[in-house]
């Protein structure tokens, strides 16, 4: 039995897959507490924890009992509990788009990283020729793109040396991030430079 594998997958999907994006990606769209959409979430974040207490108990029983009591308010043991069954995609195209989005917020926070800007900063981005999916994205996805990228407006635009555009690279389309009186650009050459140096 591979005890670390399945251990390691677990631990990758609560932090990644459930805390790092589900969580974060559902924020933006939180509204009053008793709207539907709040009890949906809540509702698929429910099962999605009990279920993952479940797959937990064999490596640590004691915790996840006692979280299965406090979380959930239930007498039943998980030791007694069955075990969750996958459940197929019902929607290939919306998983698809949502790894998609995932892929387009981790270029934009890398690229900010990499600019050294500041993190509180909110940026403006402009894109050109962009594919159909990509297009589509940004007009679902824009509150949430804003938010998990600290961004101000996303606006078609073409590419402007003079108002600092940073490119993303992305295979879906020209994106820039607008830096201007943001980060300064001949510092930045200059610290890249260094960098260059002591590869």
């Amino acid at each position: 039995y591979r005890f670390n594998e399945a251990a390691d997958a677990l631990y990758h999907f609560i932090w990644q897959s459930f805390f790092d994006w589900y969580v974060e990606l559902i924020k933006p769209s939180l509204g009053p507490n008793d709207s539907a959409v709040y009890a949906e979430f809540k509702a698929t974040a429910s099962t999605i924890l009990a279920g993952t207490l479940r797959l937990l108990h064999p490596f640590m029983p004691h915790l996840t009992e006692e979280l299965n009591q406090k979380i959930f308010q239930s007498d039943d043991m998980l030791i007694g509990a069955t075990w969750p069954q996958a459940i197929a995609a019902s929607d290939r195209n919306a998983v698809d788009d949502i790894q998609f989005l995932i892929s387009l917020i981790t270029e934009i926070r890398y690229i900010r990283s990499e600019m050294n800007v500041p993190a509180n900063t909110e940026i403006d981005i402009n894109y050109s020729m962009i594919s159909n999916e990509l297009a589509t994205i940004f007009d679902e996805h824009e509150d949430t793109i804003k938010s998990l990228t600290r961004v101000k407006t996303i606006t078609e635009k073409k590419f402007s040396k003079d108002e600092g555009m940073v490119q993303v690279i992305f295979t879906d389309g020209l994106i820039y991030l607008s830096l201007k009186g943001i980060i300064d650009f001949e510092k930045e050459t200059l610290r890249l430079q260094k960098n260059l140096l002591k590869i």
